[in-house]
């Protein structure tokens, strides 16, 4: 075999992905999205309270806290879980496909949950905190009514994050089961998964959060790889590639 023709995969690898622009949008879009959790998660103040007060939000700034909460880490996760389940799901057709469908809609779901929880945080929050908004004692008195009934924001965020930790378990597993990537990075970003759903030192958030991030864009490659080679096999021919 010569050497052009053993480098022909790597090189169709990449003319695959031109002629699915539908789904290297979605793999843009799932970077994207990974990216913005990232920095919501590193950015988030420690979790070491049950509900911050007035002077809390107002250190981080109101409008940075909306900004936070509503269009960085809201959508973030609900865009990067959605993302990975139509990237697994079309990596894995065969073997896995059972788990990476029901993944899916729980991974799925789940960010949607959590994302609907943070905007309203964000929202709540801001109306409490923001100048000329409030007067400062009605702003205080919103905060308290925020600590004292929880349910409507806890429950979307802590059943939306145990929901879509165990989607993330079922995609992993199906890609494992249809051998798309290796399976230590596999096994890492399931204990990673595992791990988000736990309260950890402020001190290891941000460095968590990288490495979560770099976990999930590796198996996002890989899974656009996958989805390139099944739709070859599927009867794109080298000649029908774009030069």
């Amino acid at each position: 075999m010569s050497a052009a023709a053993a480098a022909r995969p790597e090189q169709l690898s990449v003319r695959r992905a031109r002629r699915h622009p539908a789904l290297l949008g979605v793999a843009v879009l799932f970077a994207l999205a990974v990216l913005a959790r990232a920095t919501f998660s590193a950015w988030h103040p420690p979790l070491d309270q049950h509900i911050y007060d007035v002077a809390d939000i107002r250190s981080h700034g109101p409008n940075t806290w909306l900004l936070m909460h509503a269009l960085v880490g809201g959508p973030g996760v609900a865009v990067a879980l959605t993302g990975l389940a139509v990237l697994v799901g079309v990596a894995c057709p065969g073997r896995g496909s059972a788990l990476a469908a029901v993944g899916g809609v729980l991974a799925s779901l789940g960010g949607l949950a959590f994302c609907a929880a943070m905007a309203a945080e964000g929202v709540s929050w801001w109306y409490a905190t923001a100048d000329g908004v409030l007067p400062p004692a009605v702003g205080a008195e919103a905060m308290g009514a925020f600590a004292a009934h929880p349910l409507p924001i806890d429950v979307p965020a802590l059943g939306g994050s145990l929901t879509a930790a165990l989607g993330v378990l079922l995609l992993l597993g199906a890609l494992w089961r249809a051998a798309v990537a290796p399976r230590w990075l596999v096994l890492s970003t399931a204990v990673l998964a595992l791990i988000t759903t736990l309260r950890l030192p402020t001190a290891l958030v941000a460095a968590q959060a990288v490495a979560e991030a770099a976990a999930l864009l590796a198996l996002g490659w890989y899974a656009l790889r996958a989805a390139g080679d099944h739709a070859r096999s599927a009867g794109i021919s080298p000649a029908q590639a774009p030069r």
